[in-house]
């Protein structure tokens, strides 16, 4: 860190001093943030491994792997044809007309990337509450607890340059969607104390873990998830009812208080995905009218399709049989339950999310092939510097 001086000694020369000490602030600034954003899984040197042997860099390549998995998602709905036309809001956060139908794809973050499809009760239209308004928040809600504080809607709120920095960049994995689905109750209650926003809703959430592939899903009342692998069910959630047609729902009332089961009580999935793998949510519109056999032929058909196309194709079948006279899984349902239902389908609104397990690679850096966690702000800084220096040996070399 020492400079020469002109007459070639070791020491500080005039004006050096304060260069010096921005250098040592910097590796000090470097030297934290690099302890900061270290992953407390990766690397961690002990008695039998010294910290900065070559050991630690072998056990953290076993570990951390070179490939991440994305989903490739579409989205497609439909209200039932009884809902009449919505005219869209861009106050109550609806994107689109699913009746009283939600869902959500968050943008993908360093760790994980969730989707969540919600079904909003009809019931609470006799109290003049809109439940297209509570399922569409709650999926917000749990949208942007899925995209961390810096993701494409992150909040506005000024935090200091430093944090900033240290949380864009340090790798945080959330991928339990219990945790995101109380996160968006949560937000629900905390927008209510002014004006309590009552209402009802089922809900299925589904989060990746993109370094290590598991798969989560959070299964709340009786919409679902189904997991397809090579034409053949690997997963299928179970609807949690407390009678027919009587199903699980988070639930606000018009004072503001929690009615009803609570996000805690959401049935939980776990399972390692692979390359290949179609995930699909779907609300009850679905459920009632498309049995499993159906389901399994319809995405066989549409197997090499984008998932968008996918999820049109389920949309379309699922709301022709619901206008047809047939013995539709609802009645099956009804009759084993003891109440009477014509054969018929079962009119409702209808939405299904359908994402494809793709791998994504990382850019190798160096022949170890690890992934760099530096800051992108100090690896500029690192690229021009040593921009400079080619620039200097070039301009030597030509002399």
């Amino acid at each position: 860190l020492l400079p020469r001086s002109p007459d070639g000694s070791m020491g500080l020369a005039r004006g050096s001093v304060g260069m010096a000490r921005a250098r040592v602030g910097a590796m000090a600034l470097a030297a934290m943030l690099t302890s900061a954003l270290r992953r407390p899984d990766l690397g961690q040197c002990d008695d039998e491994v010294p910290c900065g042997s070559s050991l630690v860099q072998e056990r953290e390549a076993e570990r951390l792997p070179l490939m991440s998995l994305m989903l490739r998602a579409g989205a497609s709905c439909r209200a039932a044809a009884y809902h009449g036309s919505r005219s869209i809001t861009g106050d109550m956060g609806i994107s689109c007309d699913c009746g009283e139908d939600a869902f959500f794809m968050a943008a993908p973050t360093p760790s994980t990337v969730a989707i969540g499809v919600a079904d909003g009760v009809g019931g609470w239209r006799k109290h003049g509450v809109d439940p297209a308004e509570f399922s569409w928040s709650l999926m917000n809600g749990c949208r942007q607890a899925a995209e961390g504080p810096h993701g494409k809607h992150r909040s506005k709120r000024r935090v200091p340059w430093i944090r900033r920095r240290v949380e864009r960049h340090a790798p945080r994995v959330v991928d339990d969607p219990v945790e995101l689905l109380r996160a968006g109750f949560a937000d629900l209650l905390k927008k209510g104390k002014s004006k309590p926003l009552a209402g009802g809703a089922t809900a299925c959430l589904a989060s990746l873990n993109r370094s290590t592939g598991v798969l989560r899903i959070a299964n709340l009342g009786d919409s679902g998830a189904v997991v397809l692998r090579d034409g053949q069910v690997i997963l299928a959630s179970r609807p949690q009812q407390h009678d027919f047609n009587y199903p699980y729902q988070l639930s606000i009332d018009t004072d503001g208080s929690v009615i009803g089961v609570t996000p805690d009580q959401a049935e939980l999935y776990t399972m390692t995905v692979q390359e290949g793998d179609l995930i699909i949510l779907m609300t009850d519109g679905v459920f009632d009218n498309l049995s499993t056999p159906s389901l399994l032929n319809a995405a066989e058909l549409l197997d090499a399709a984008e998932p968008q196309d996918i999820a049109e194709a389920i949309v379309g079948i699922a709301h022709t049989l619901s206008q047809t006279s047939f013995t539709s899984p609802f009645h099956l349902a009804a009759r084993e339950a003891g109440y009477y239902y014509p054969p018929r389908g079962k009119q409702d609104d209808i939405t299904v999310v359908v994402a494809r397990v793709e791998v994504e690679n990382f850019k190798q850096e160096g022949r170890s092939g690890l992934r760099s966690w530096t800051p992108v702000w100090m690896d500029k800084r690192s690229k021009r510097r040593r921009q400079r220096q080619r620039g200097l040996l070039k301009k030597k070399e030509e002399r």
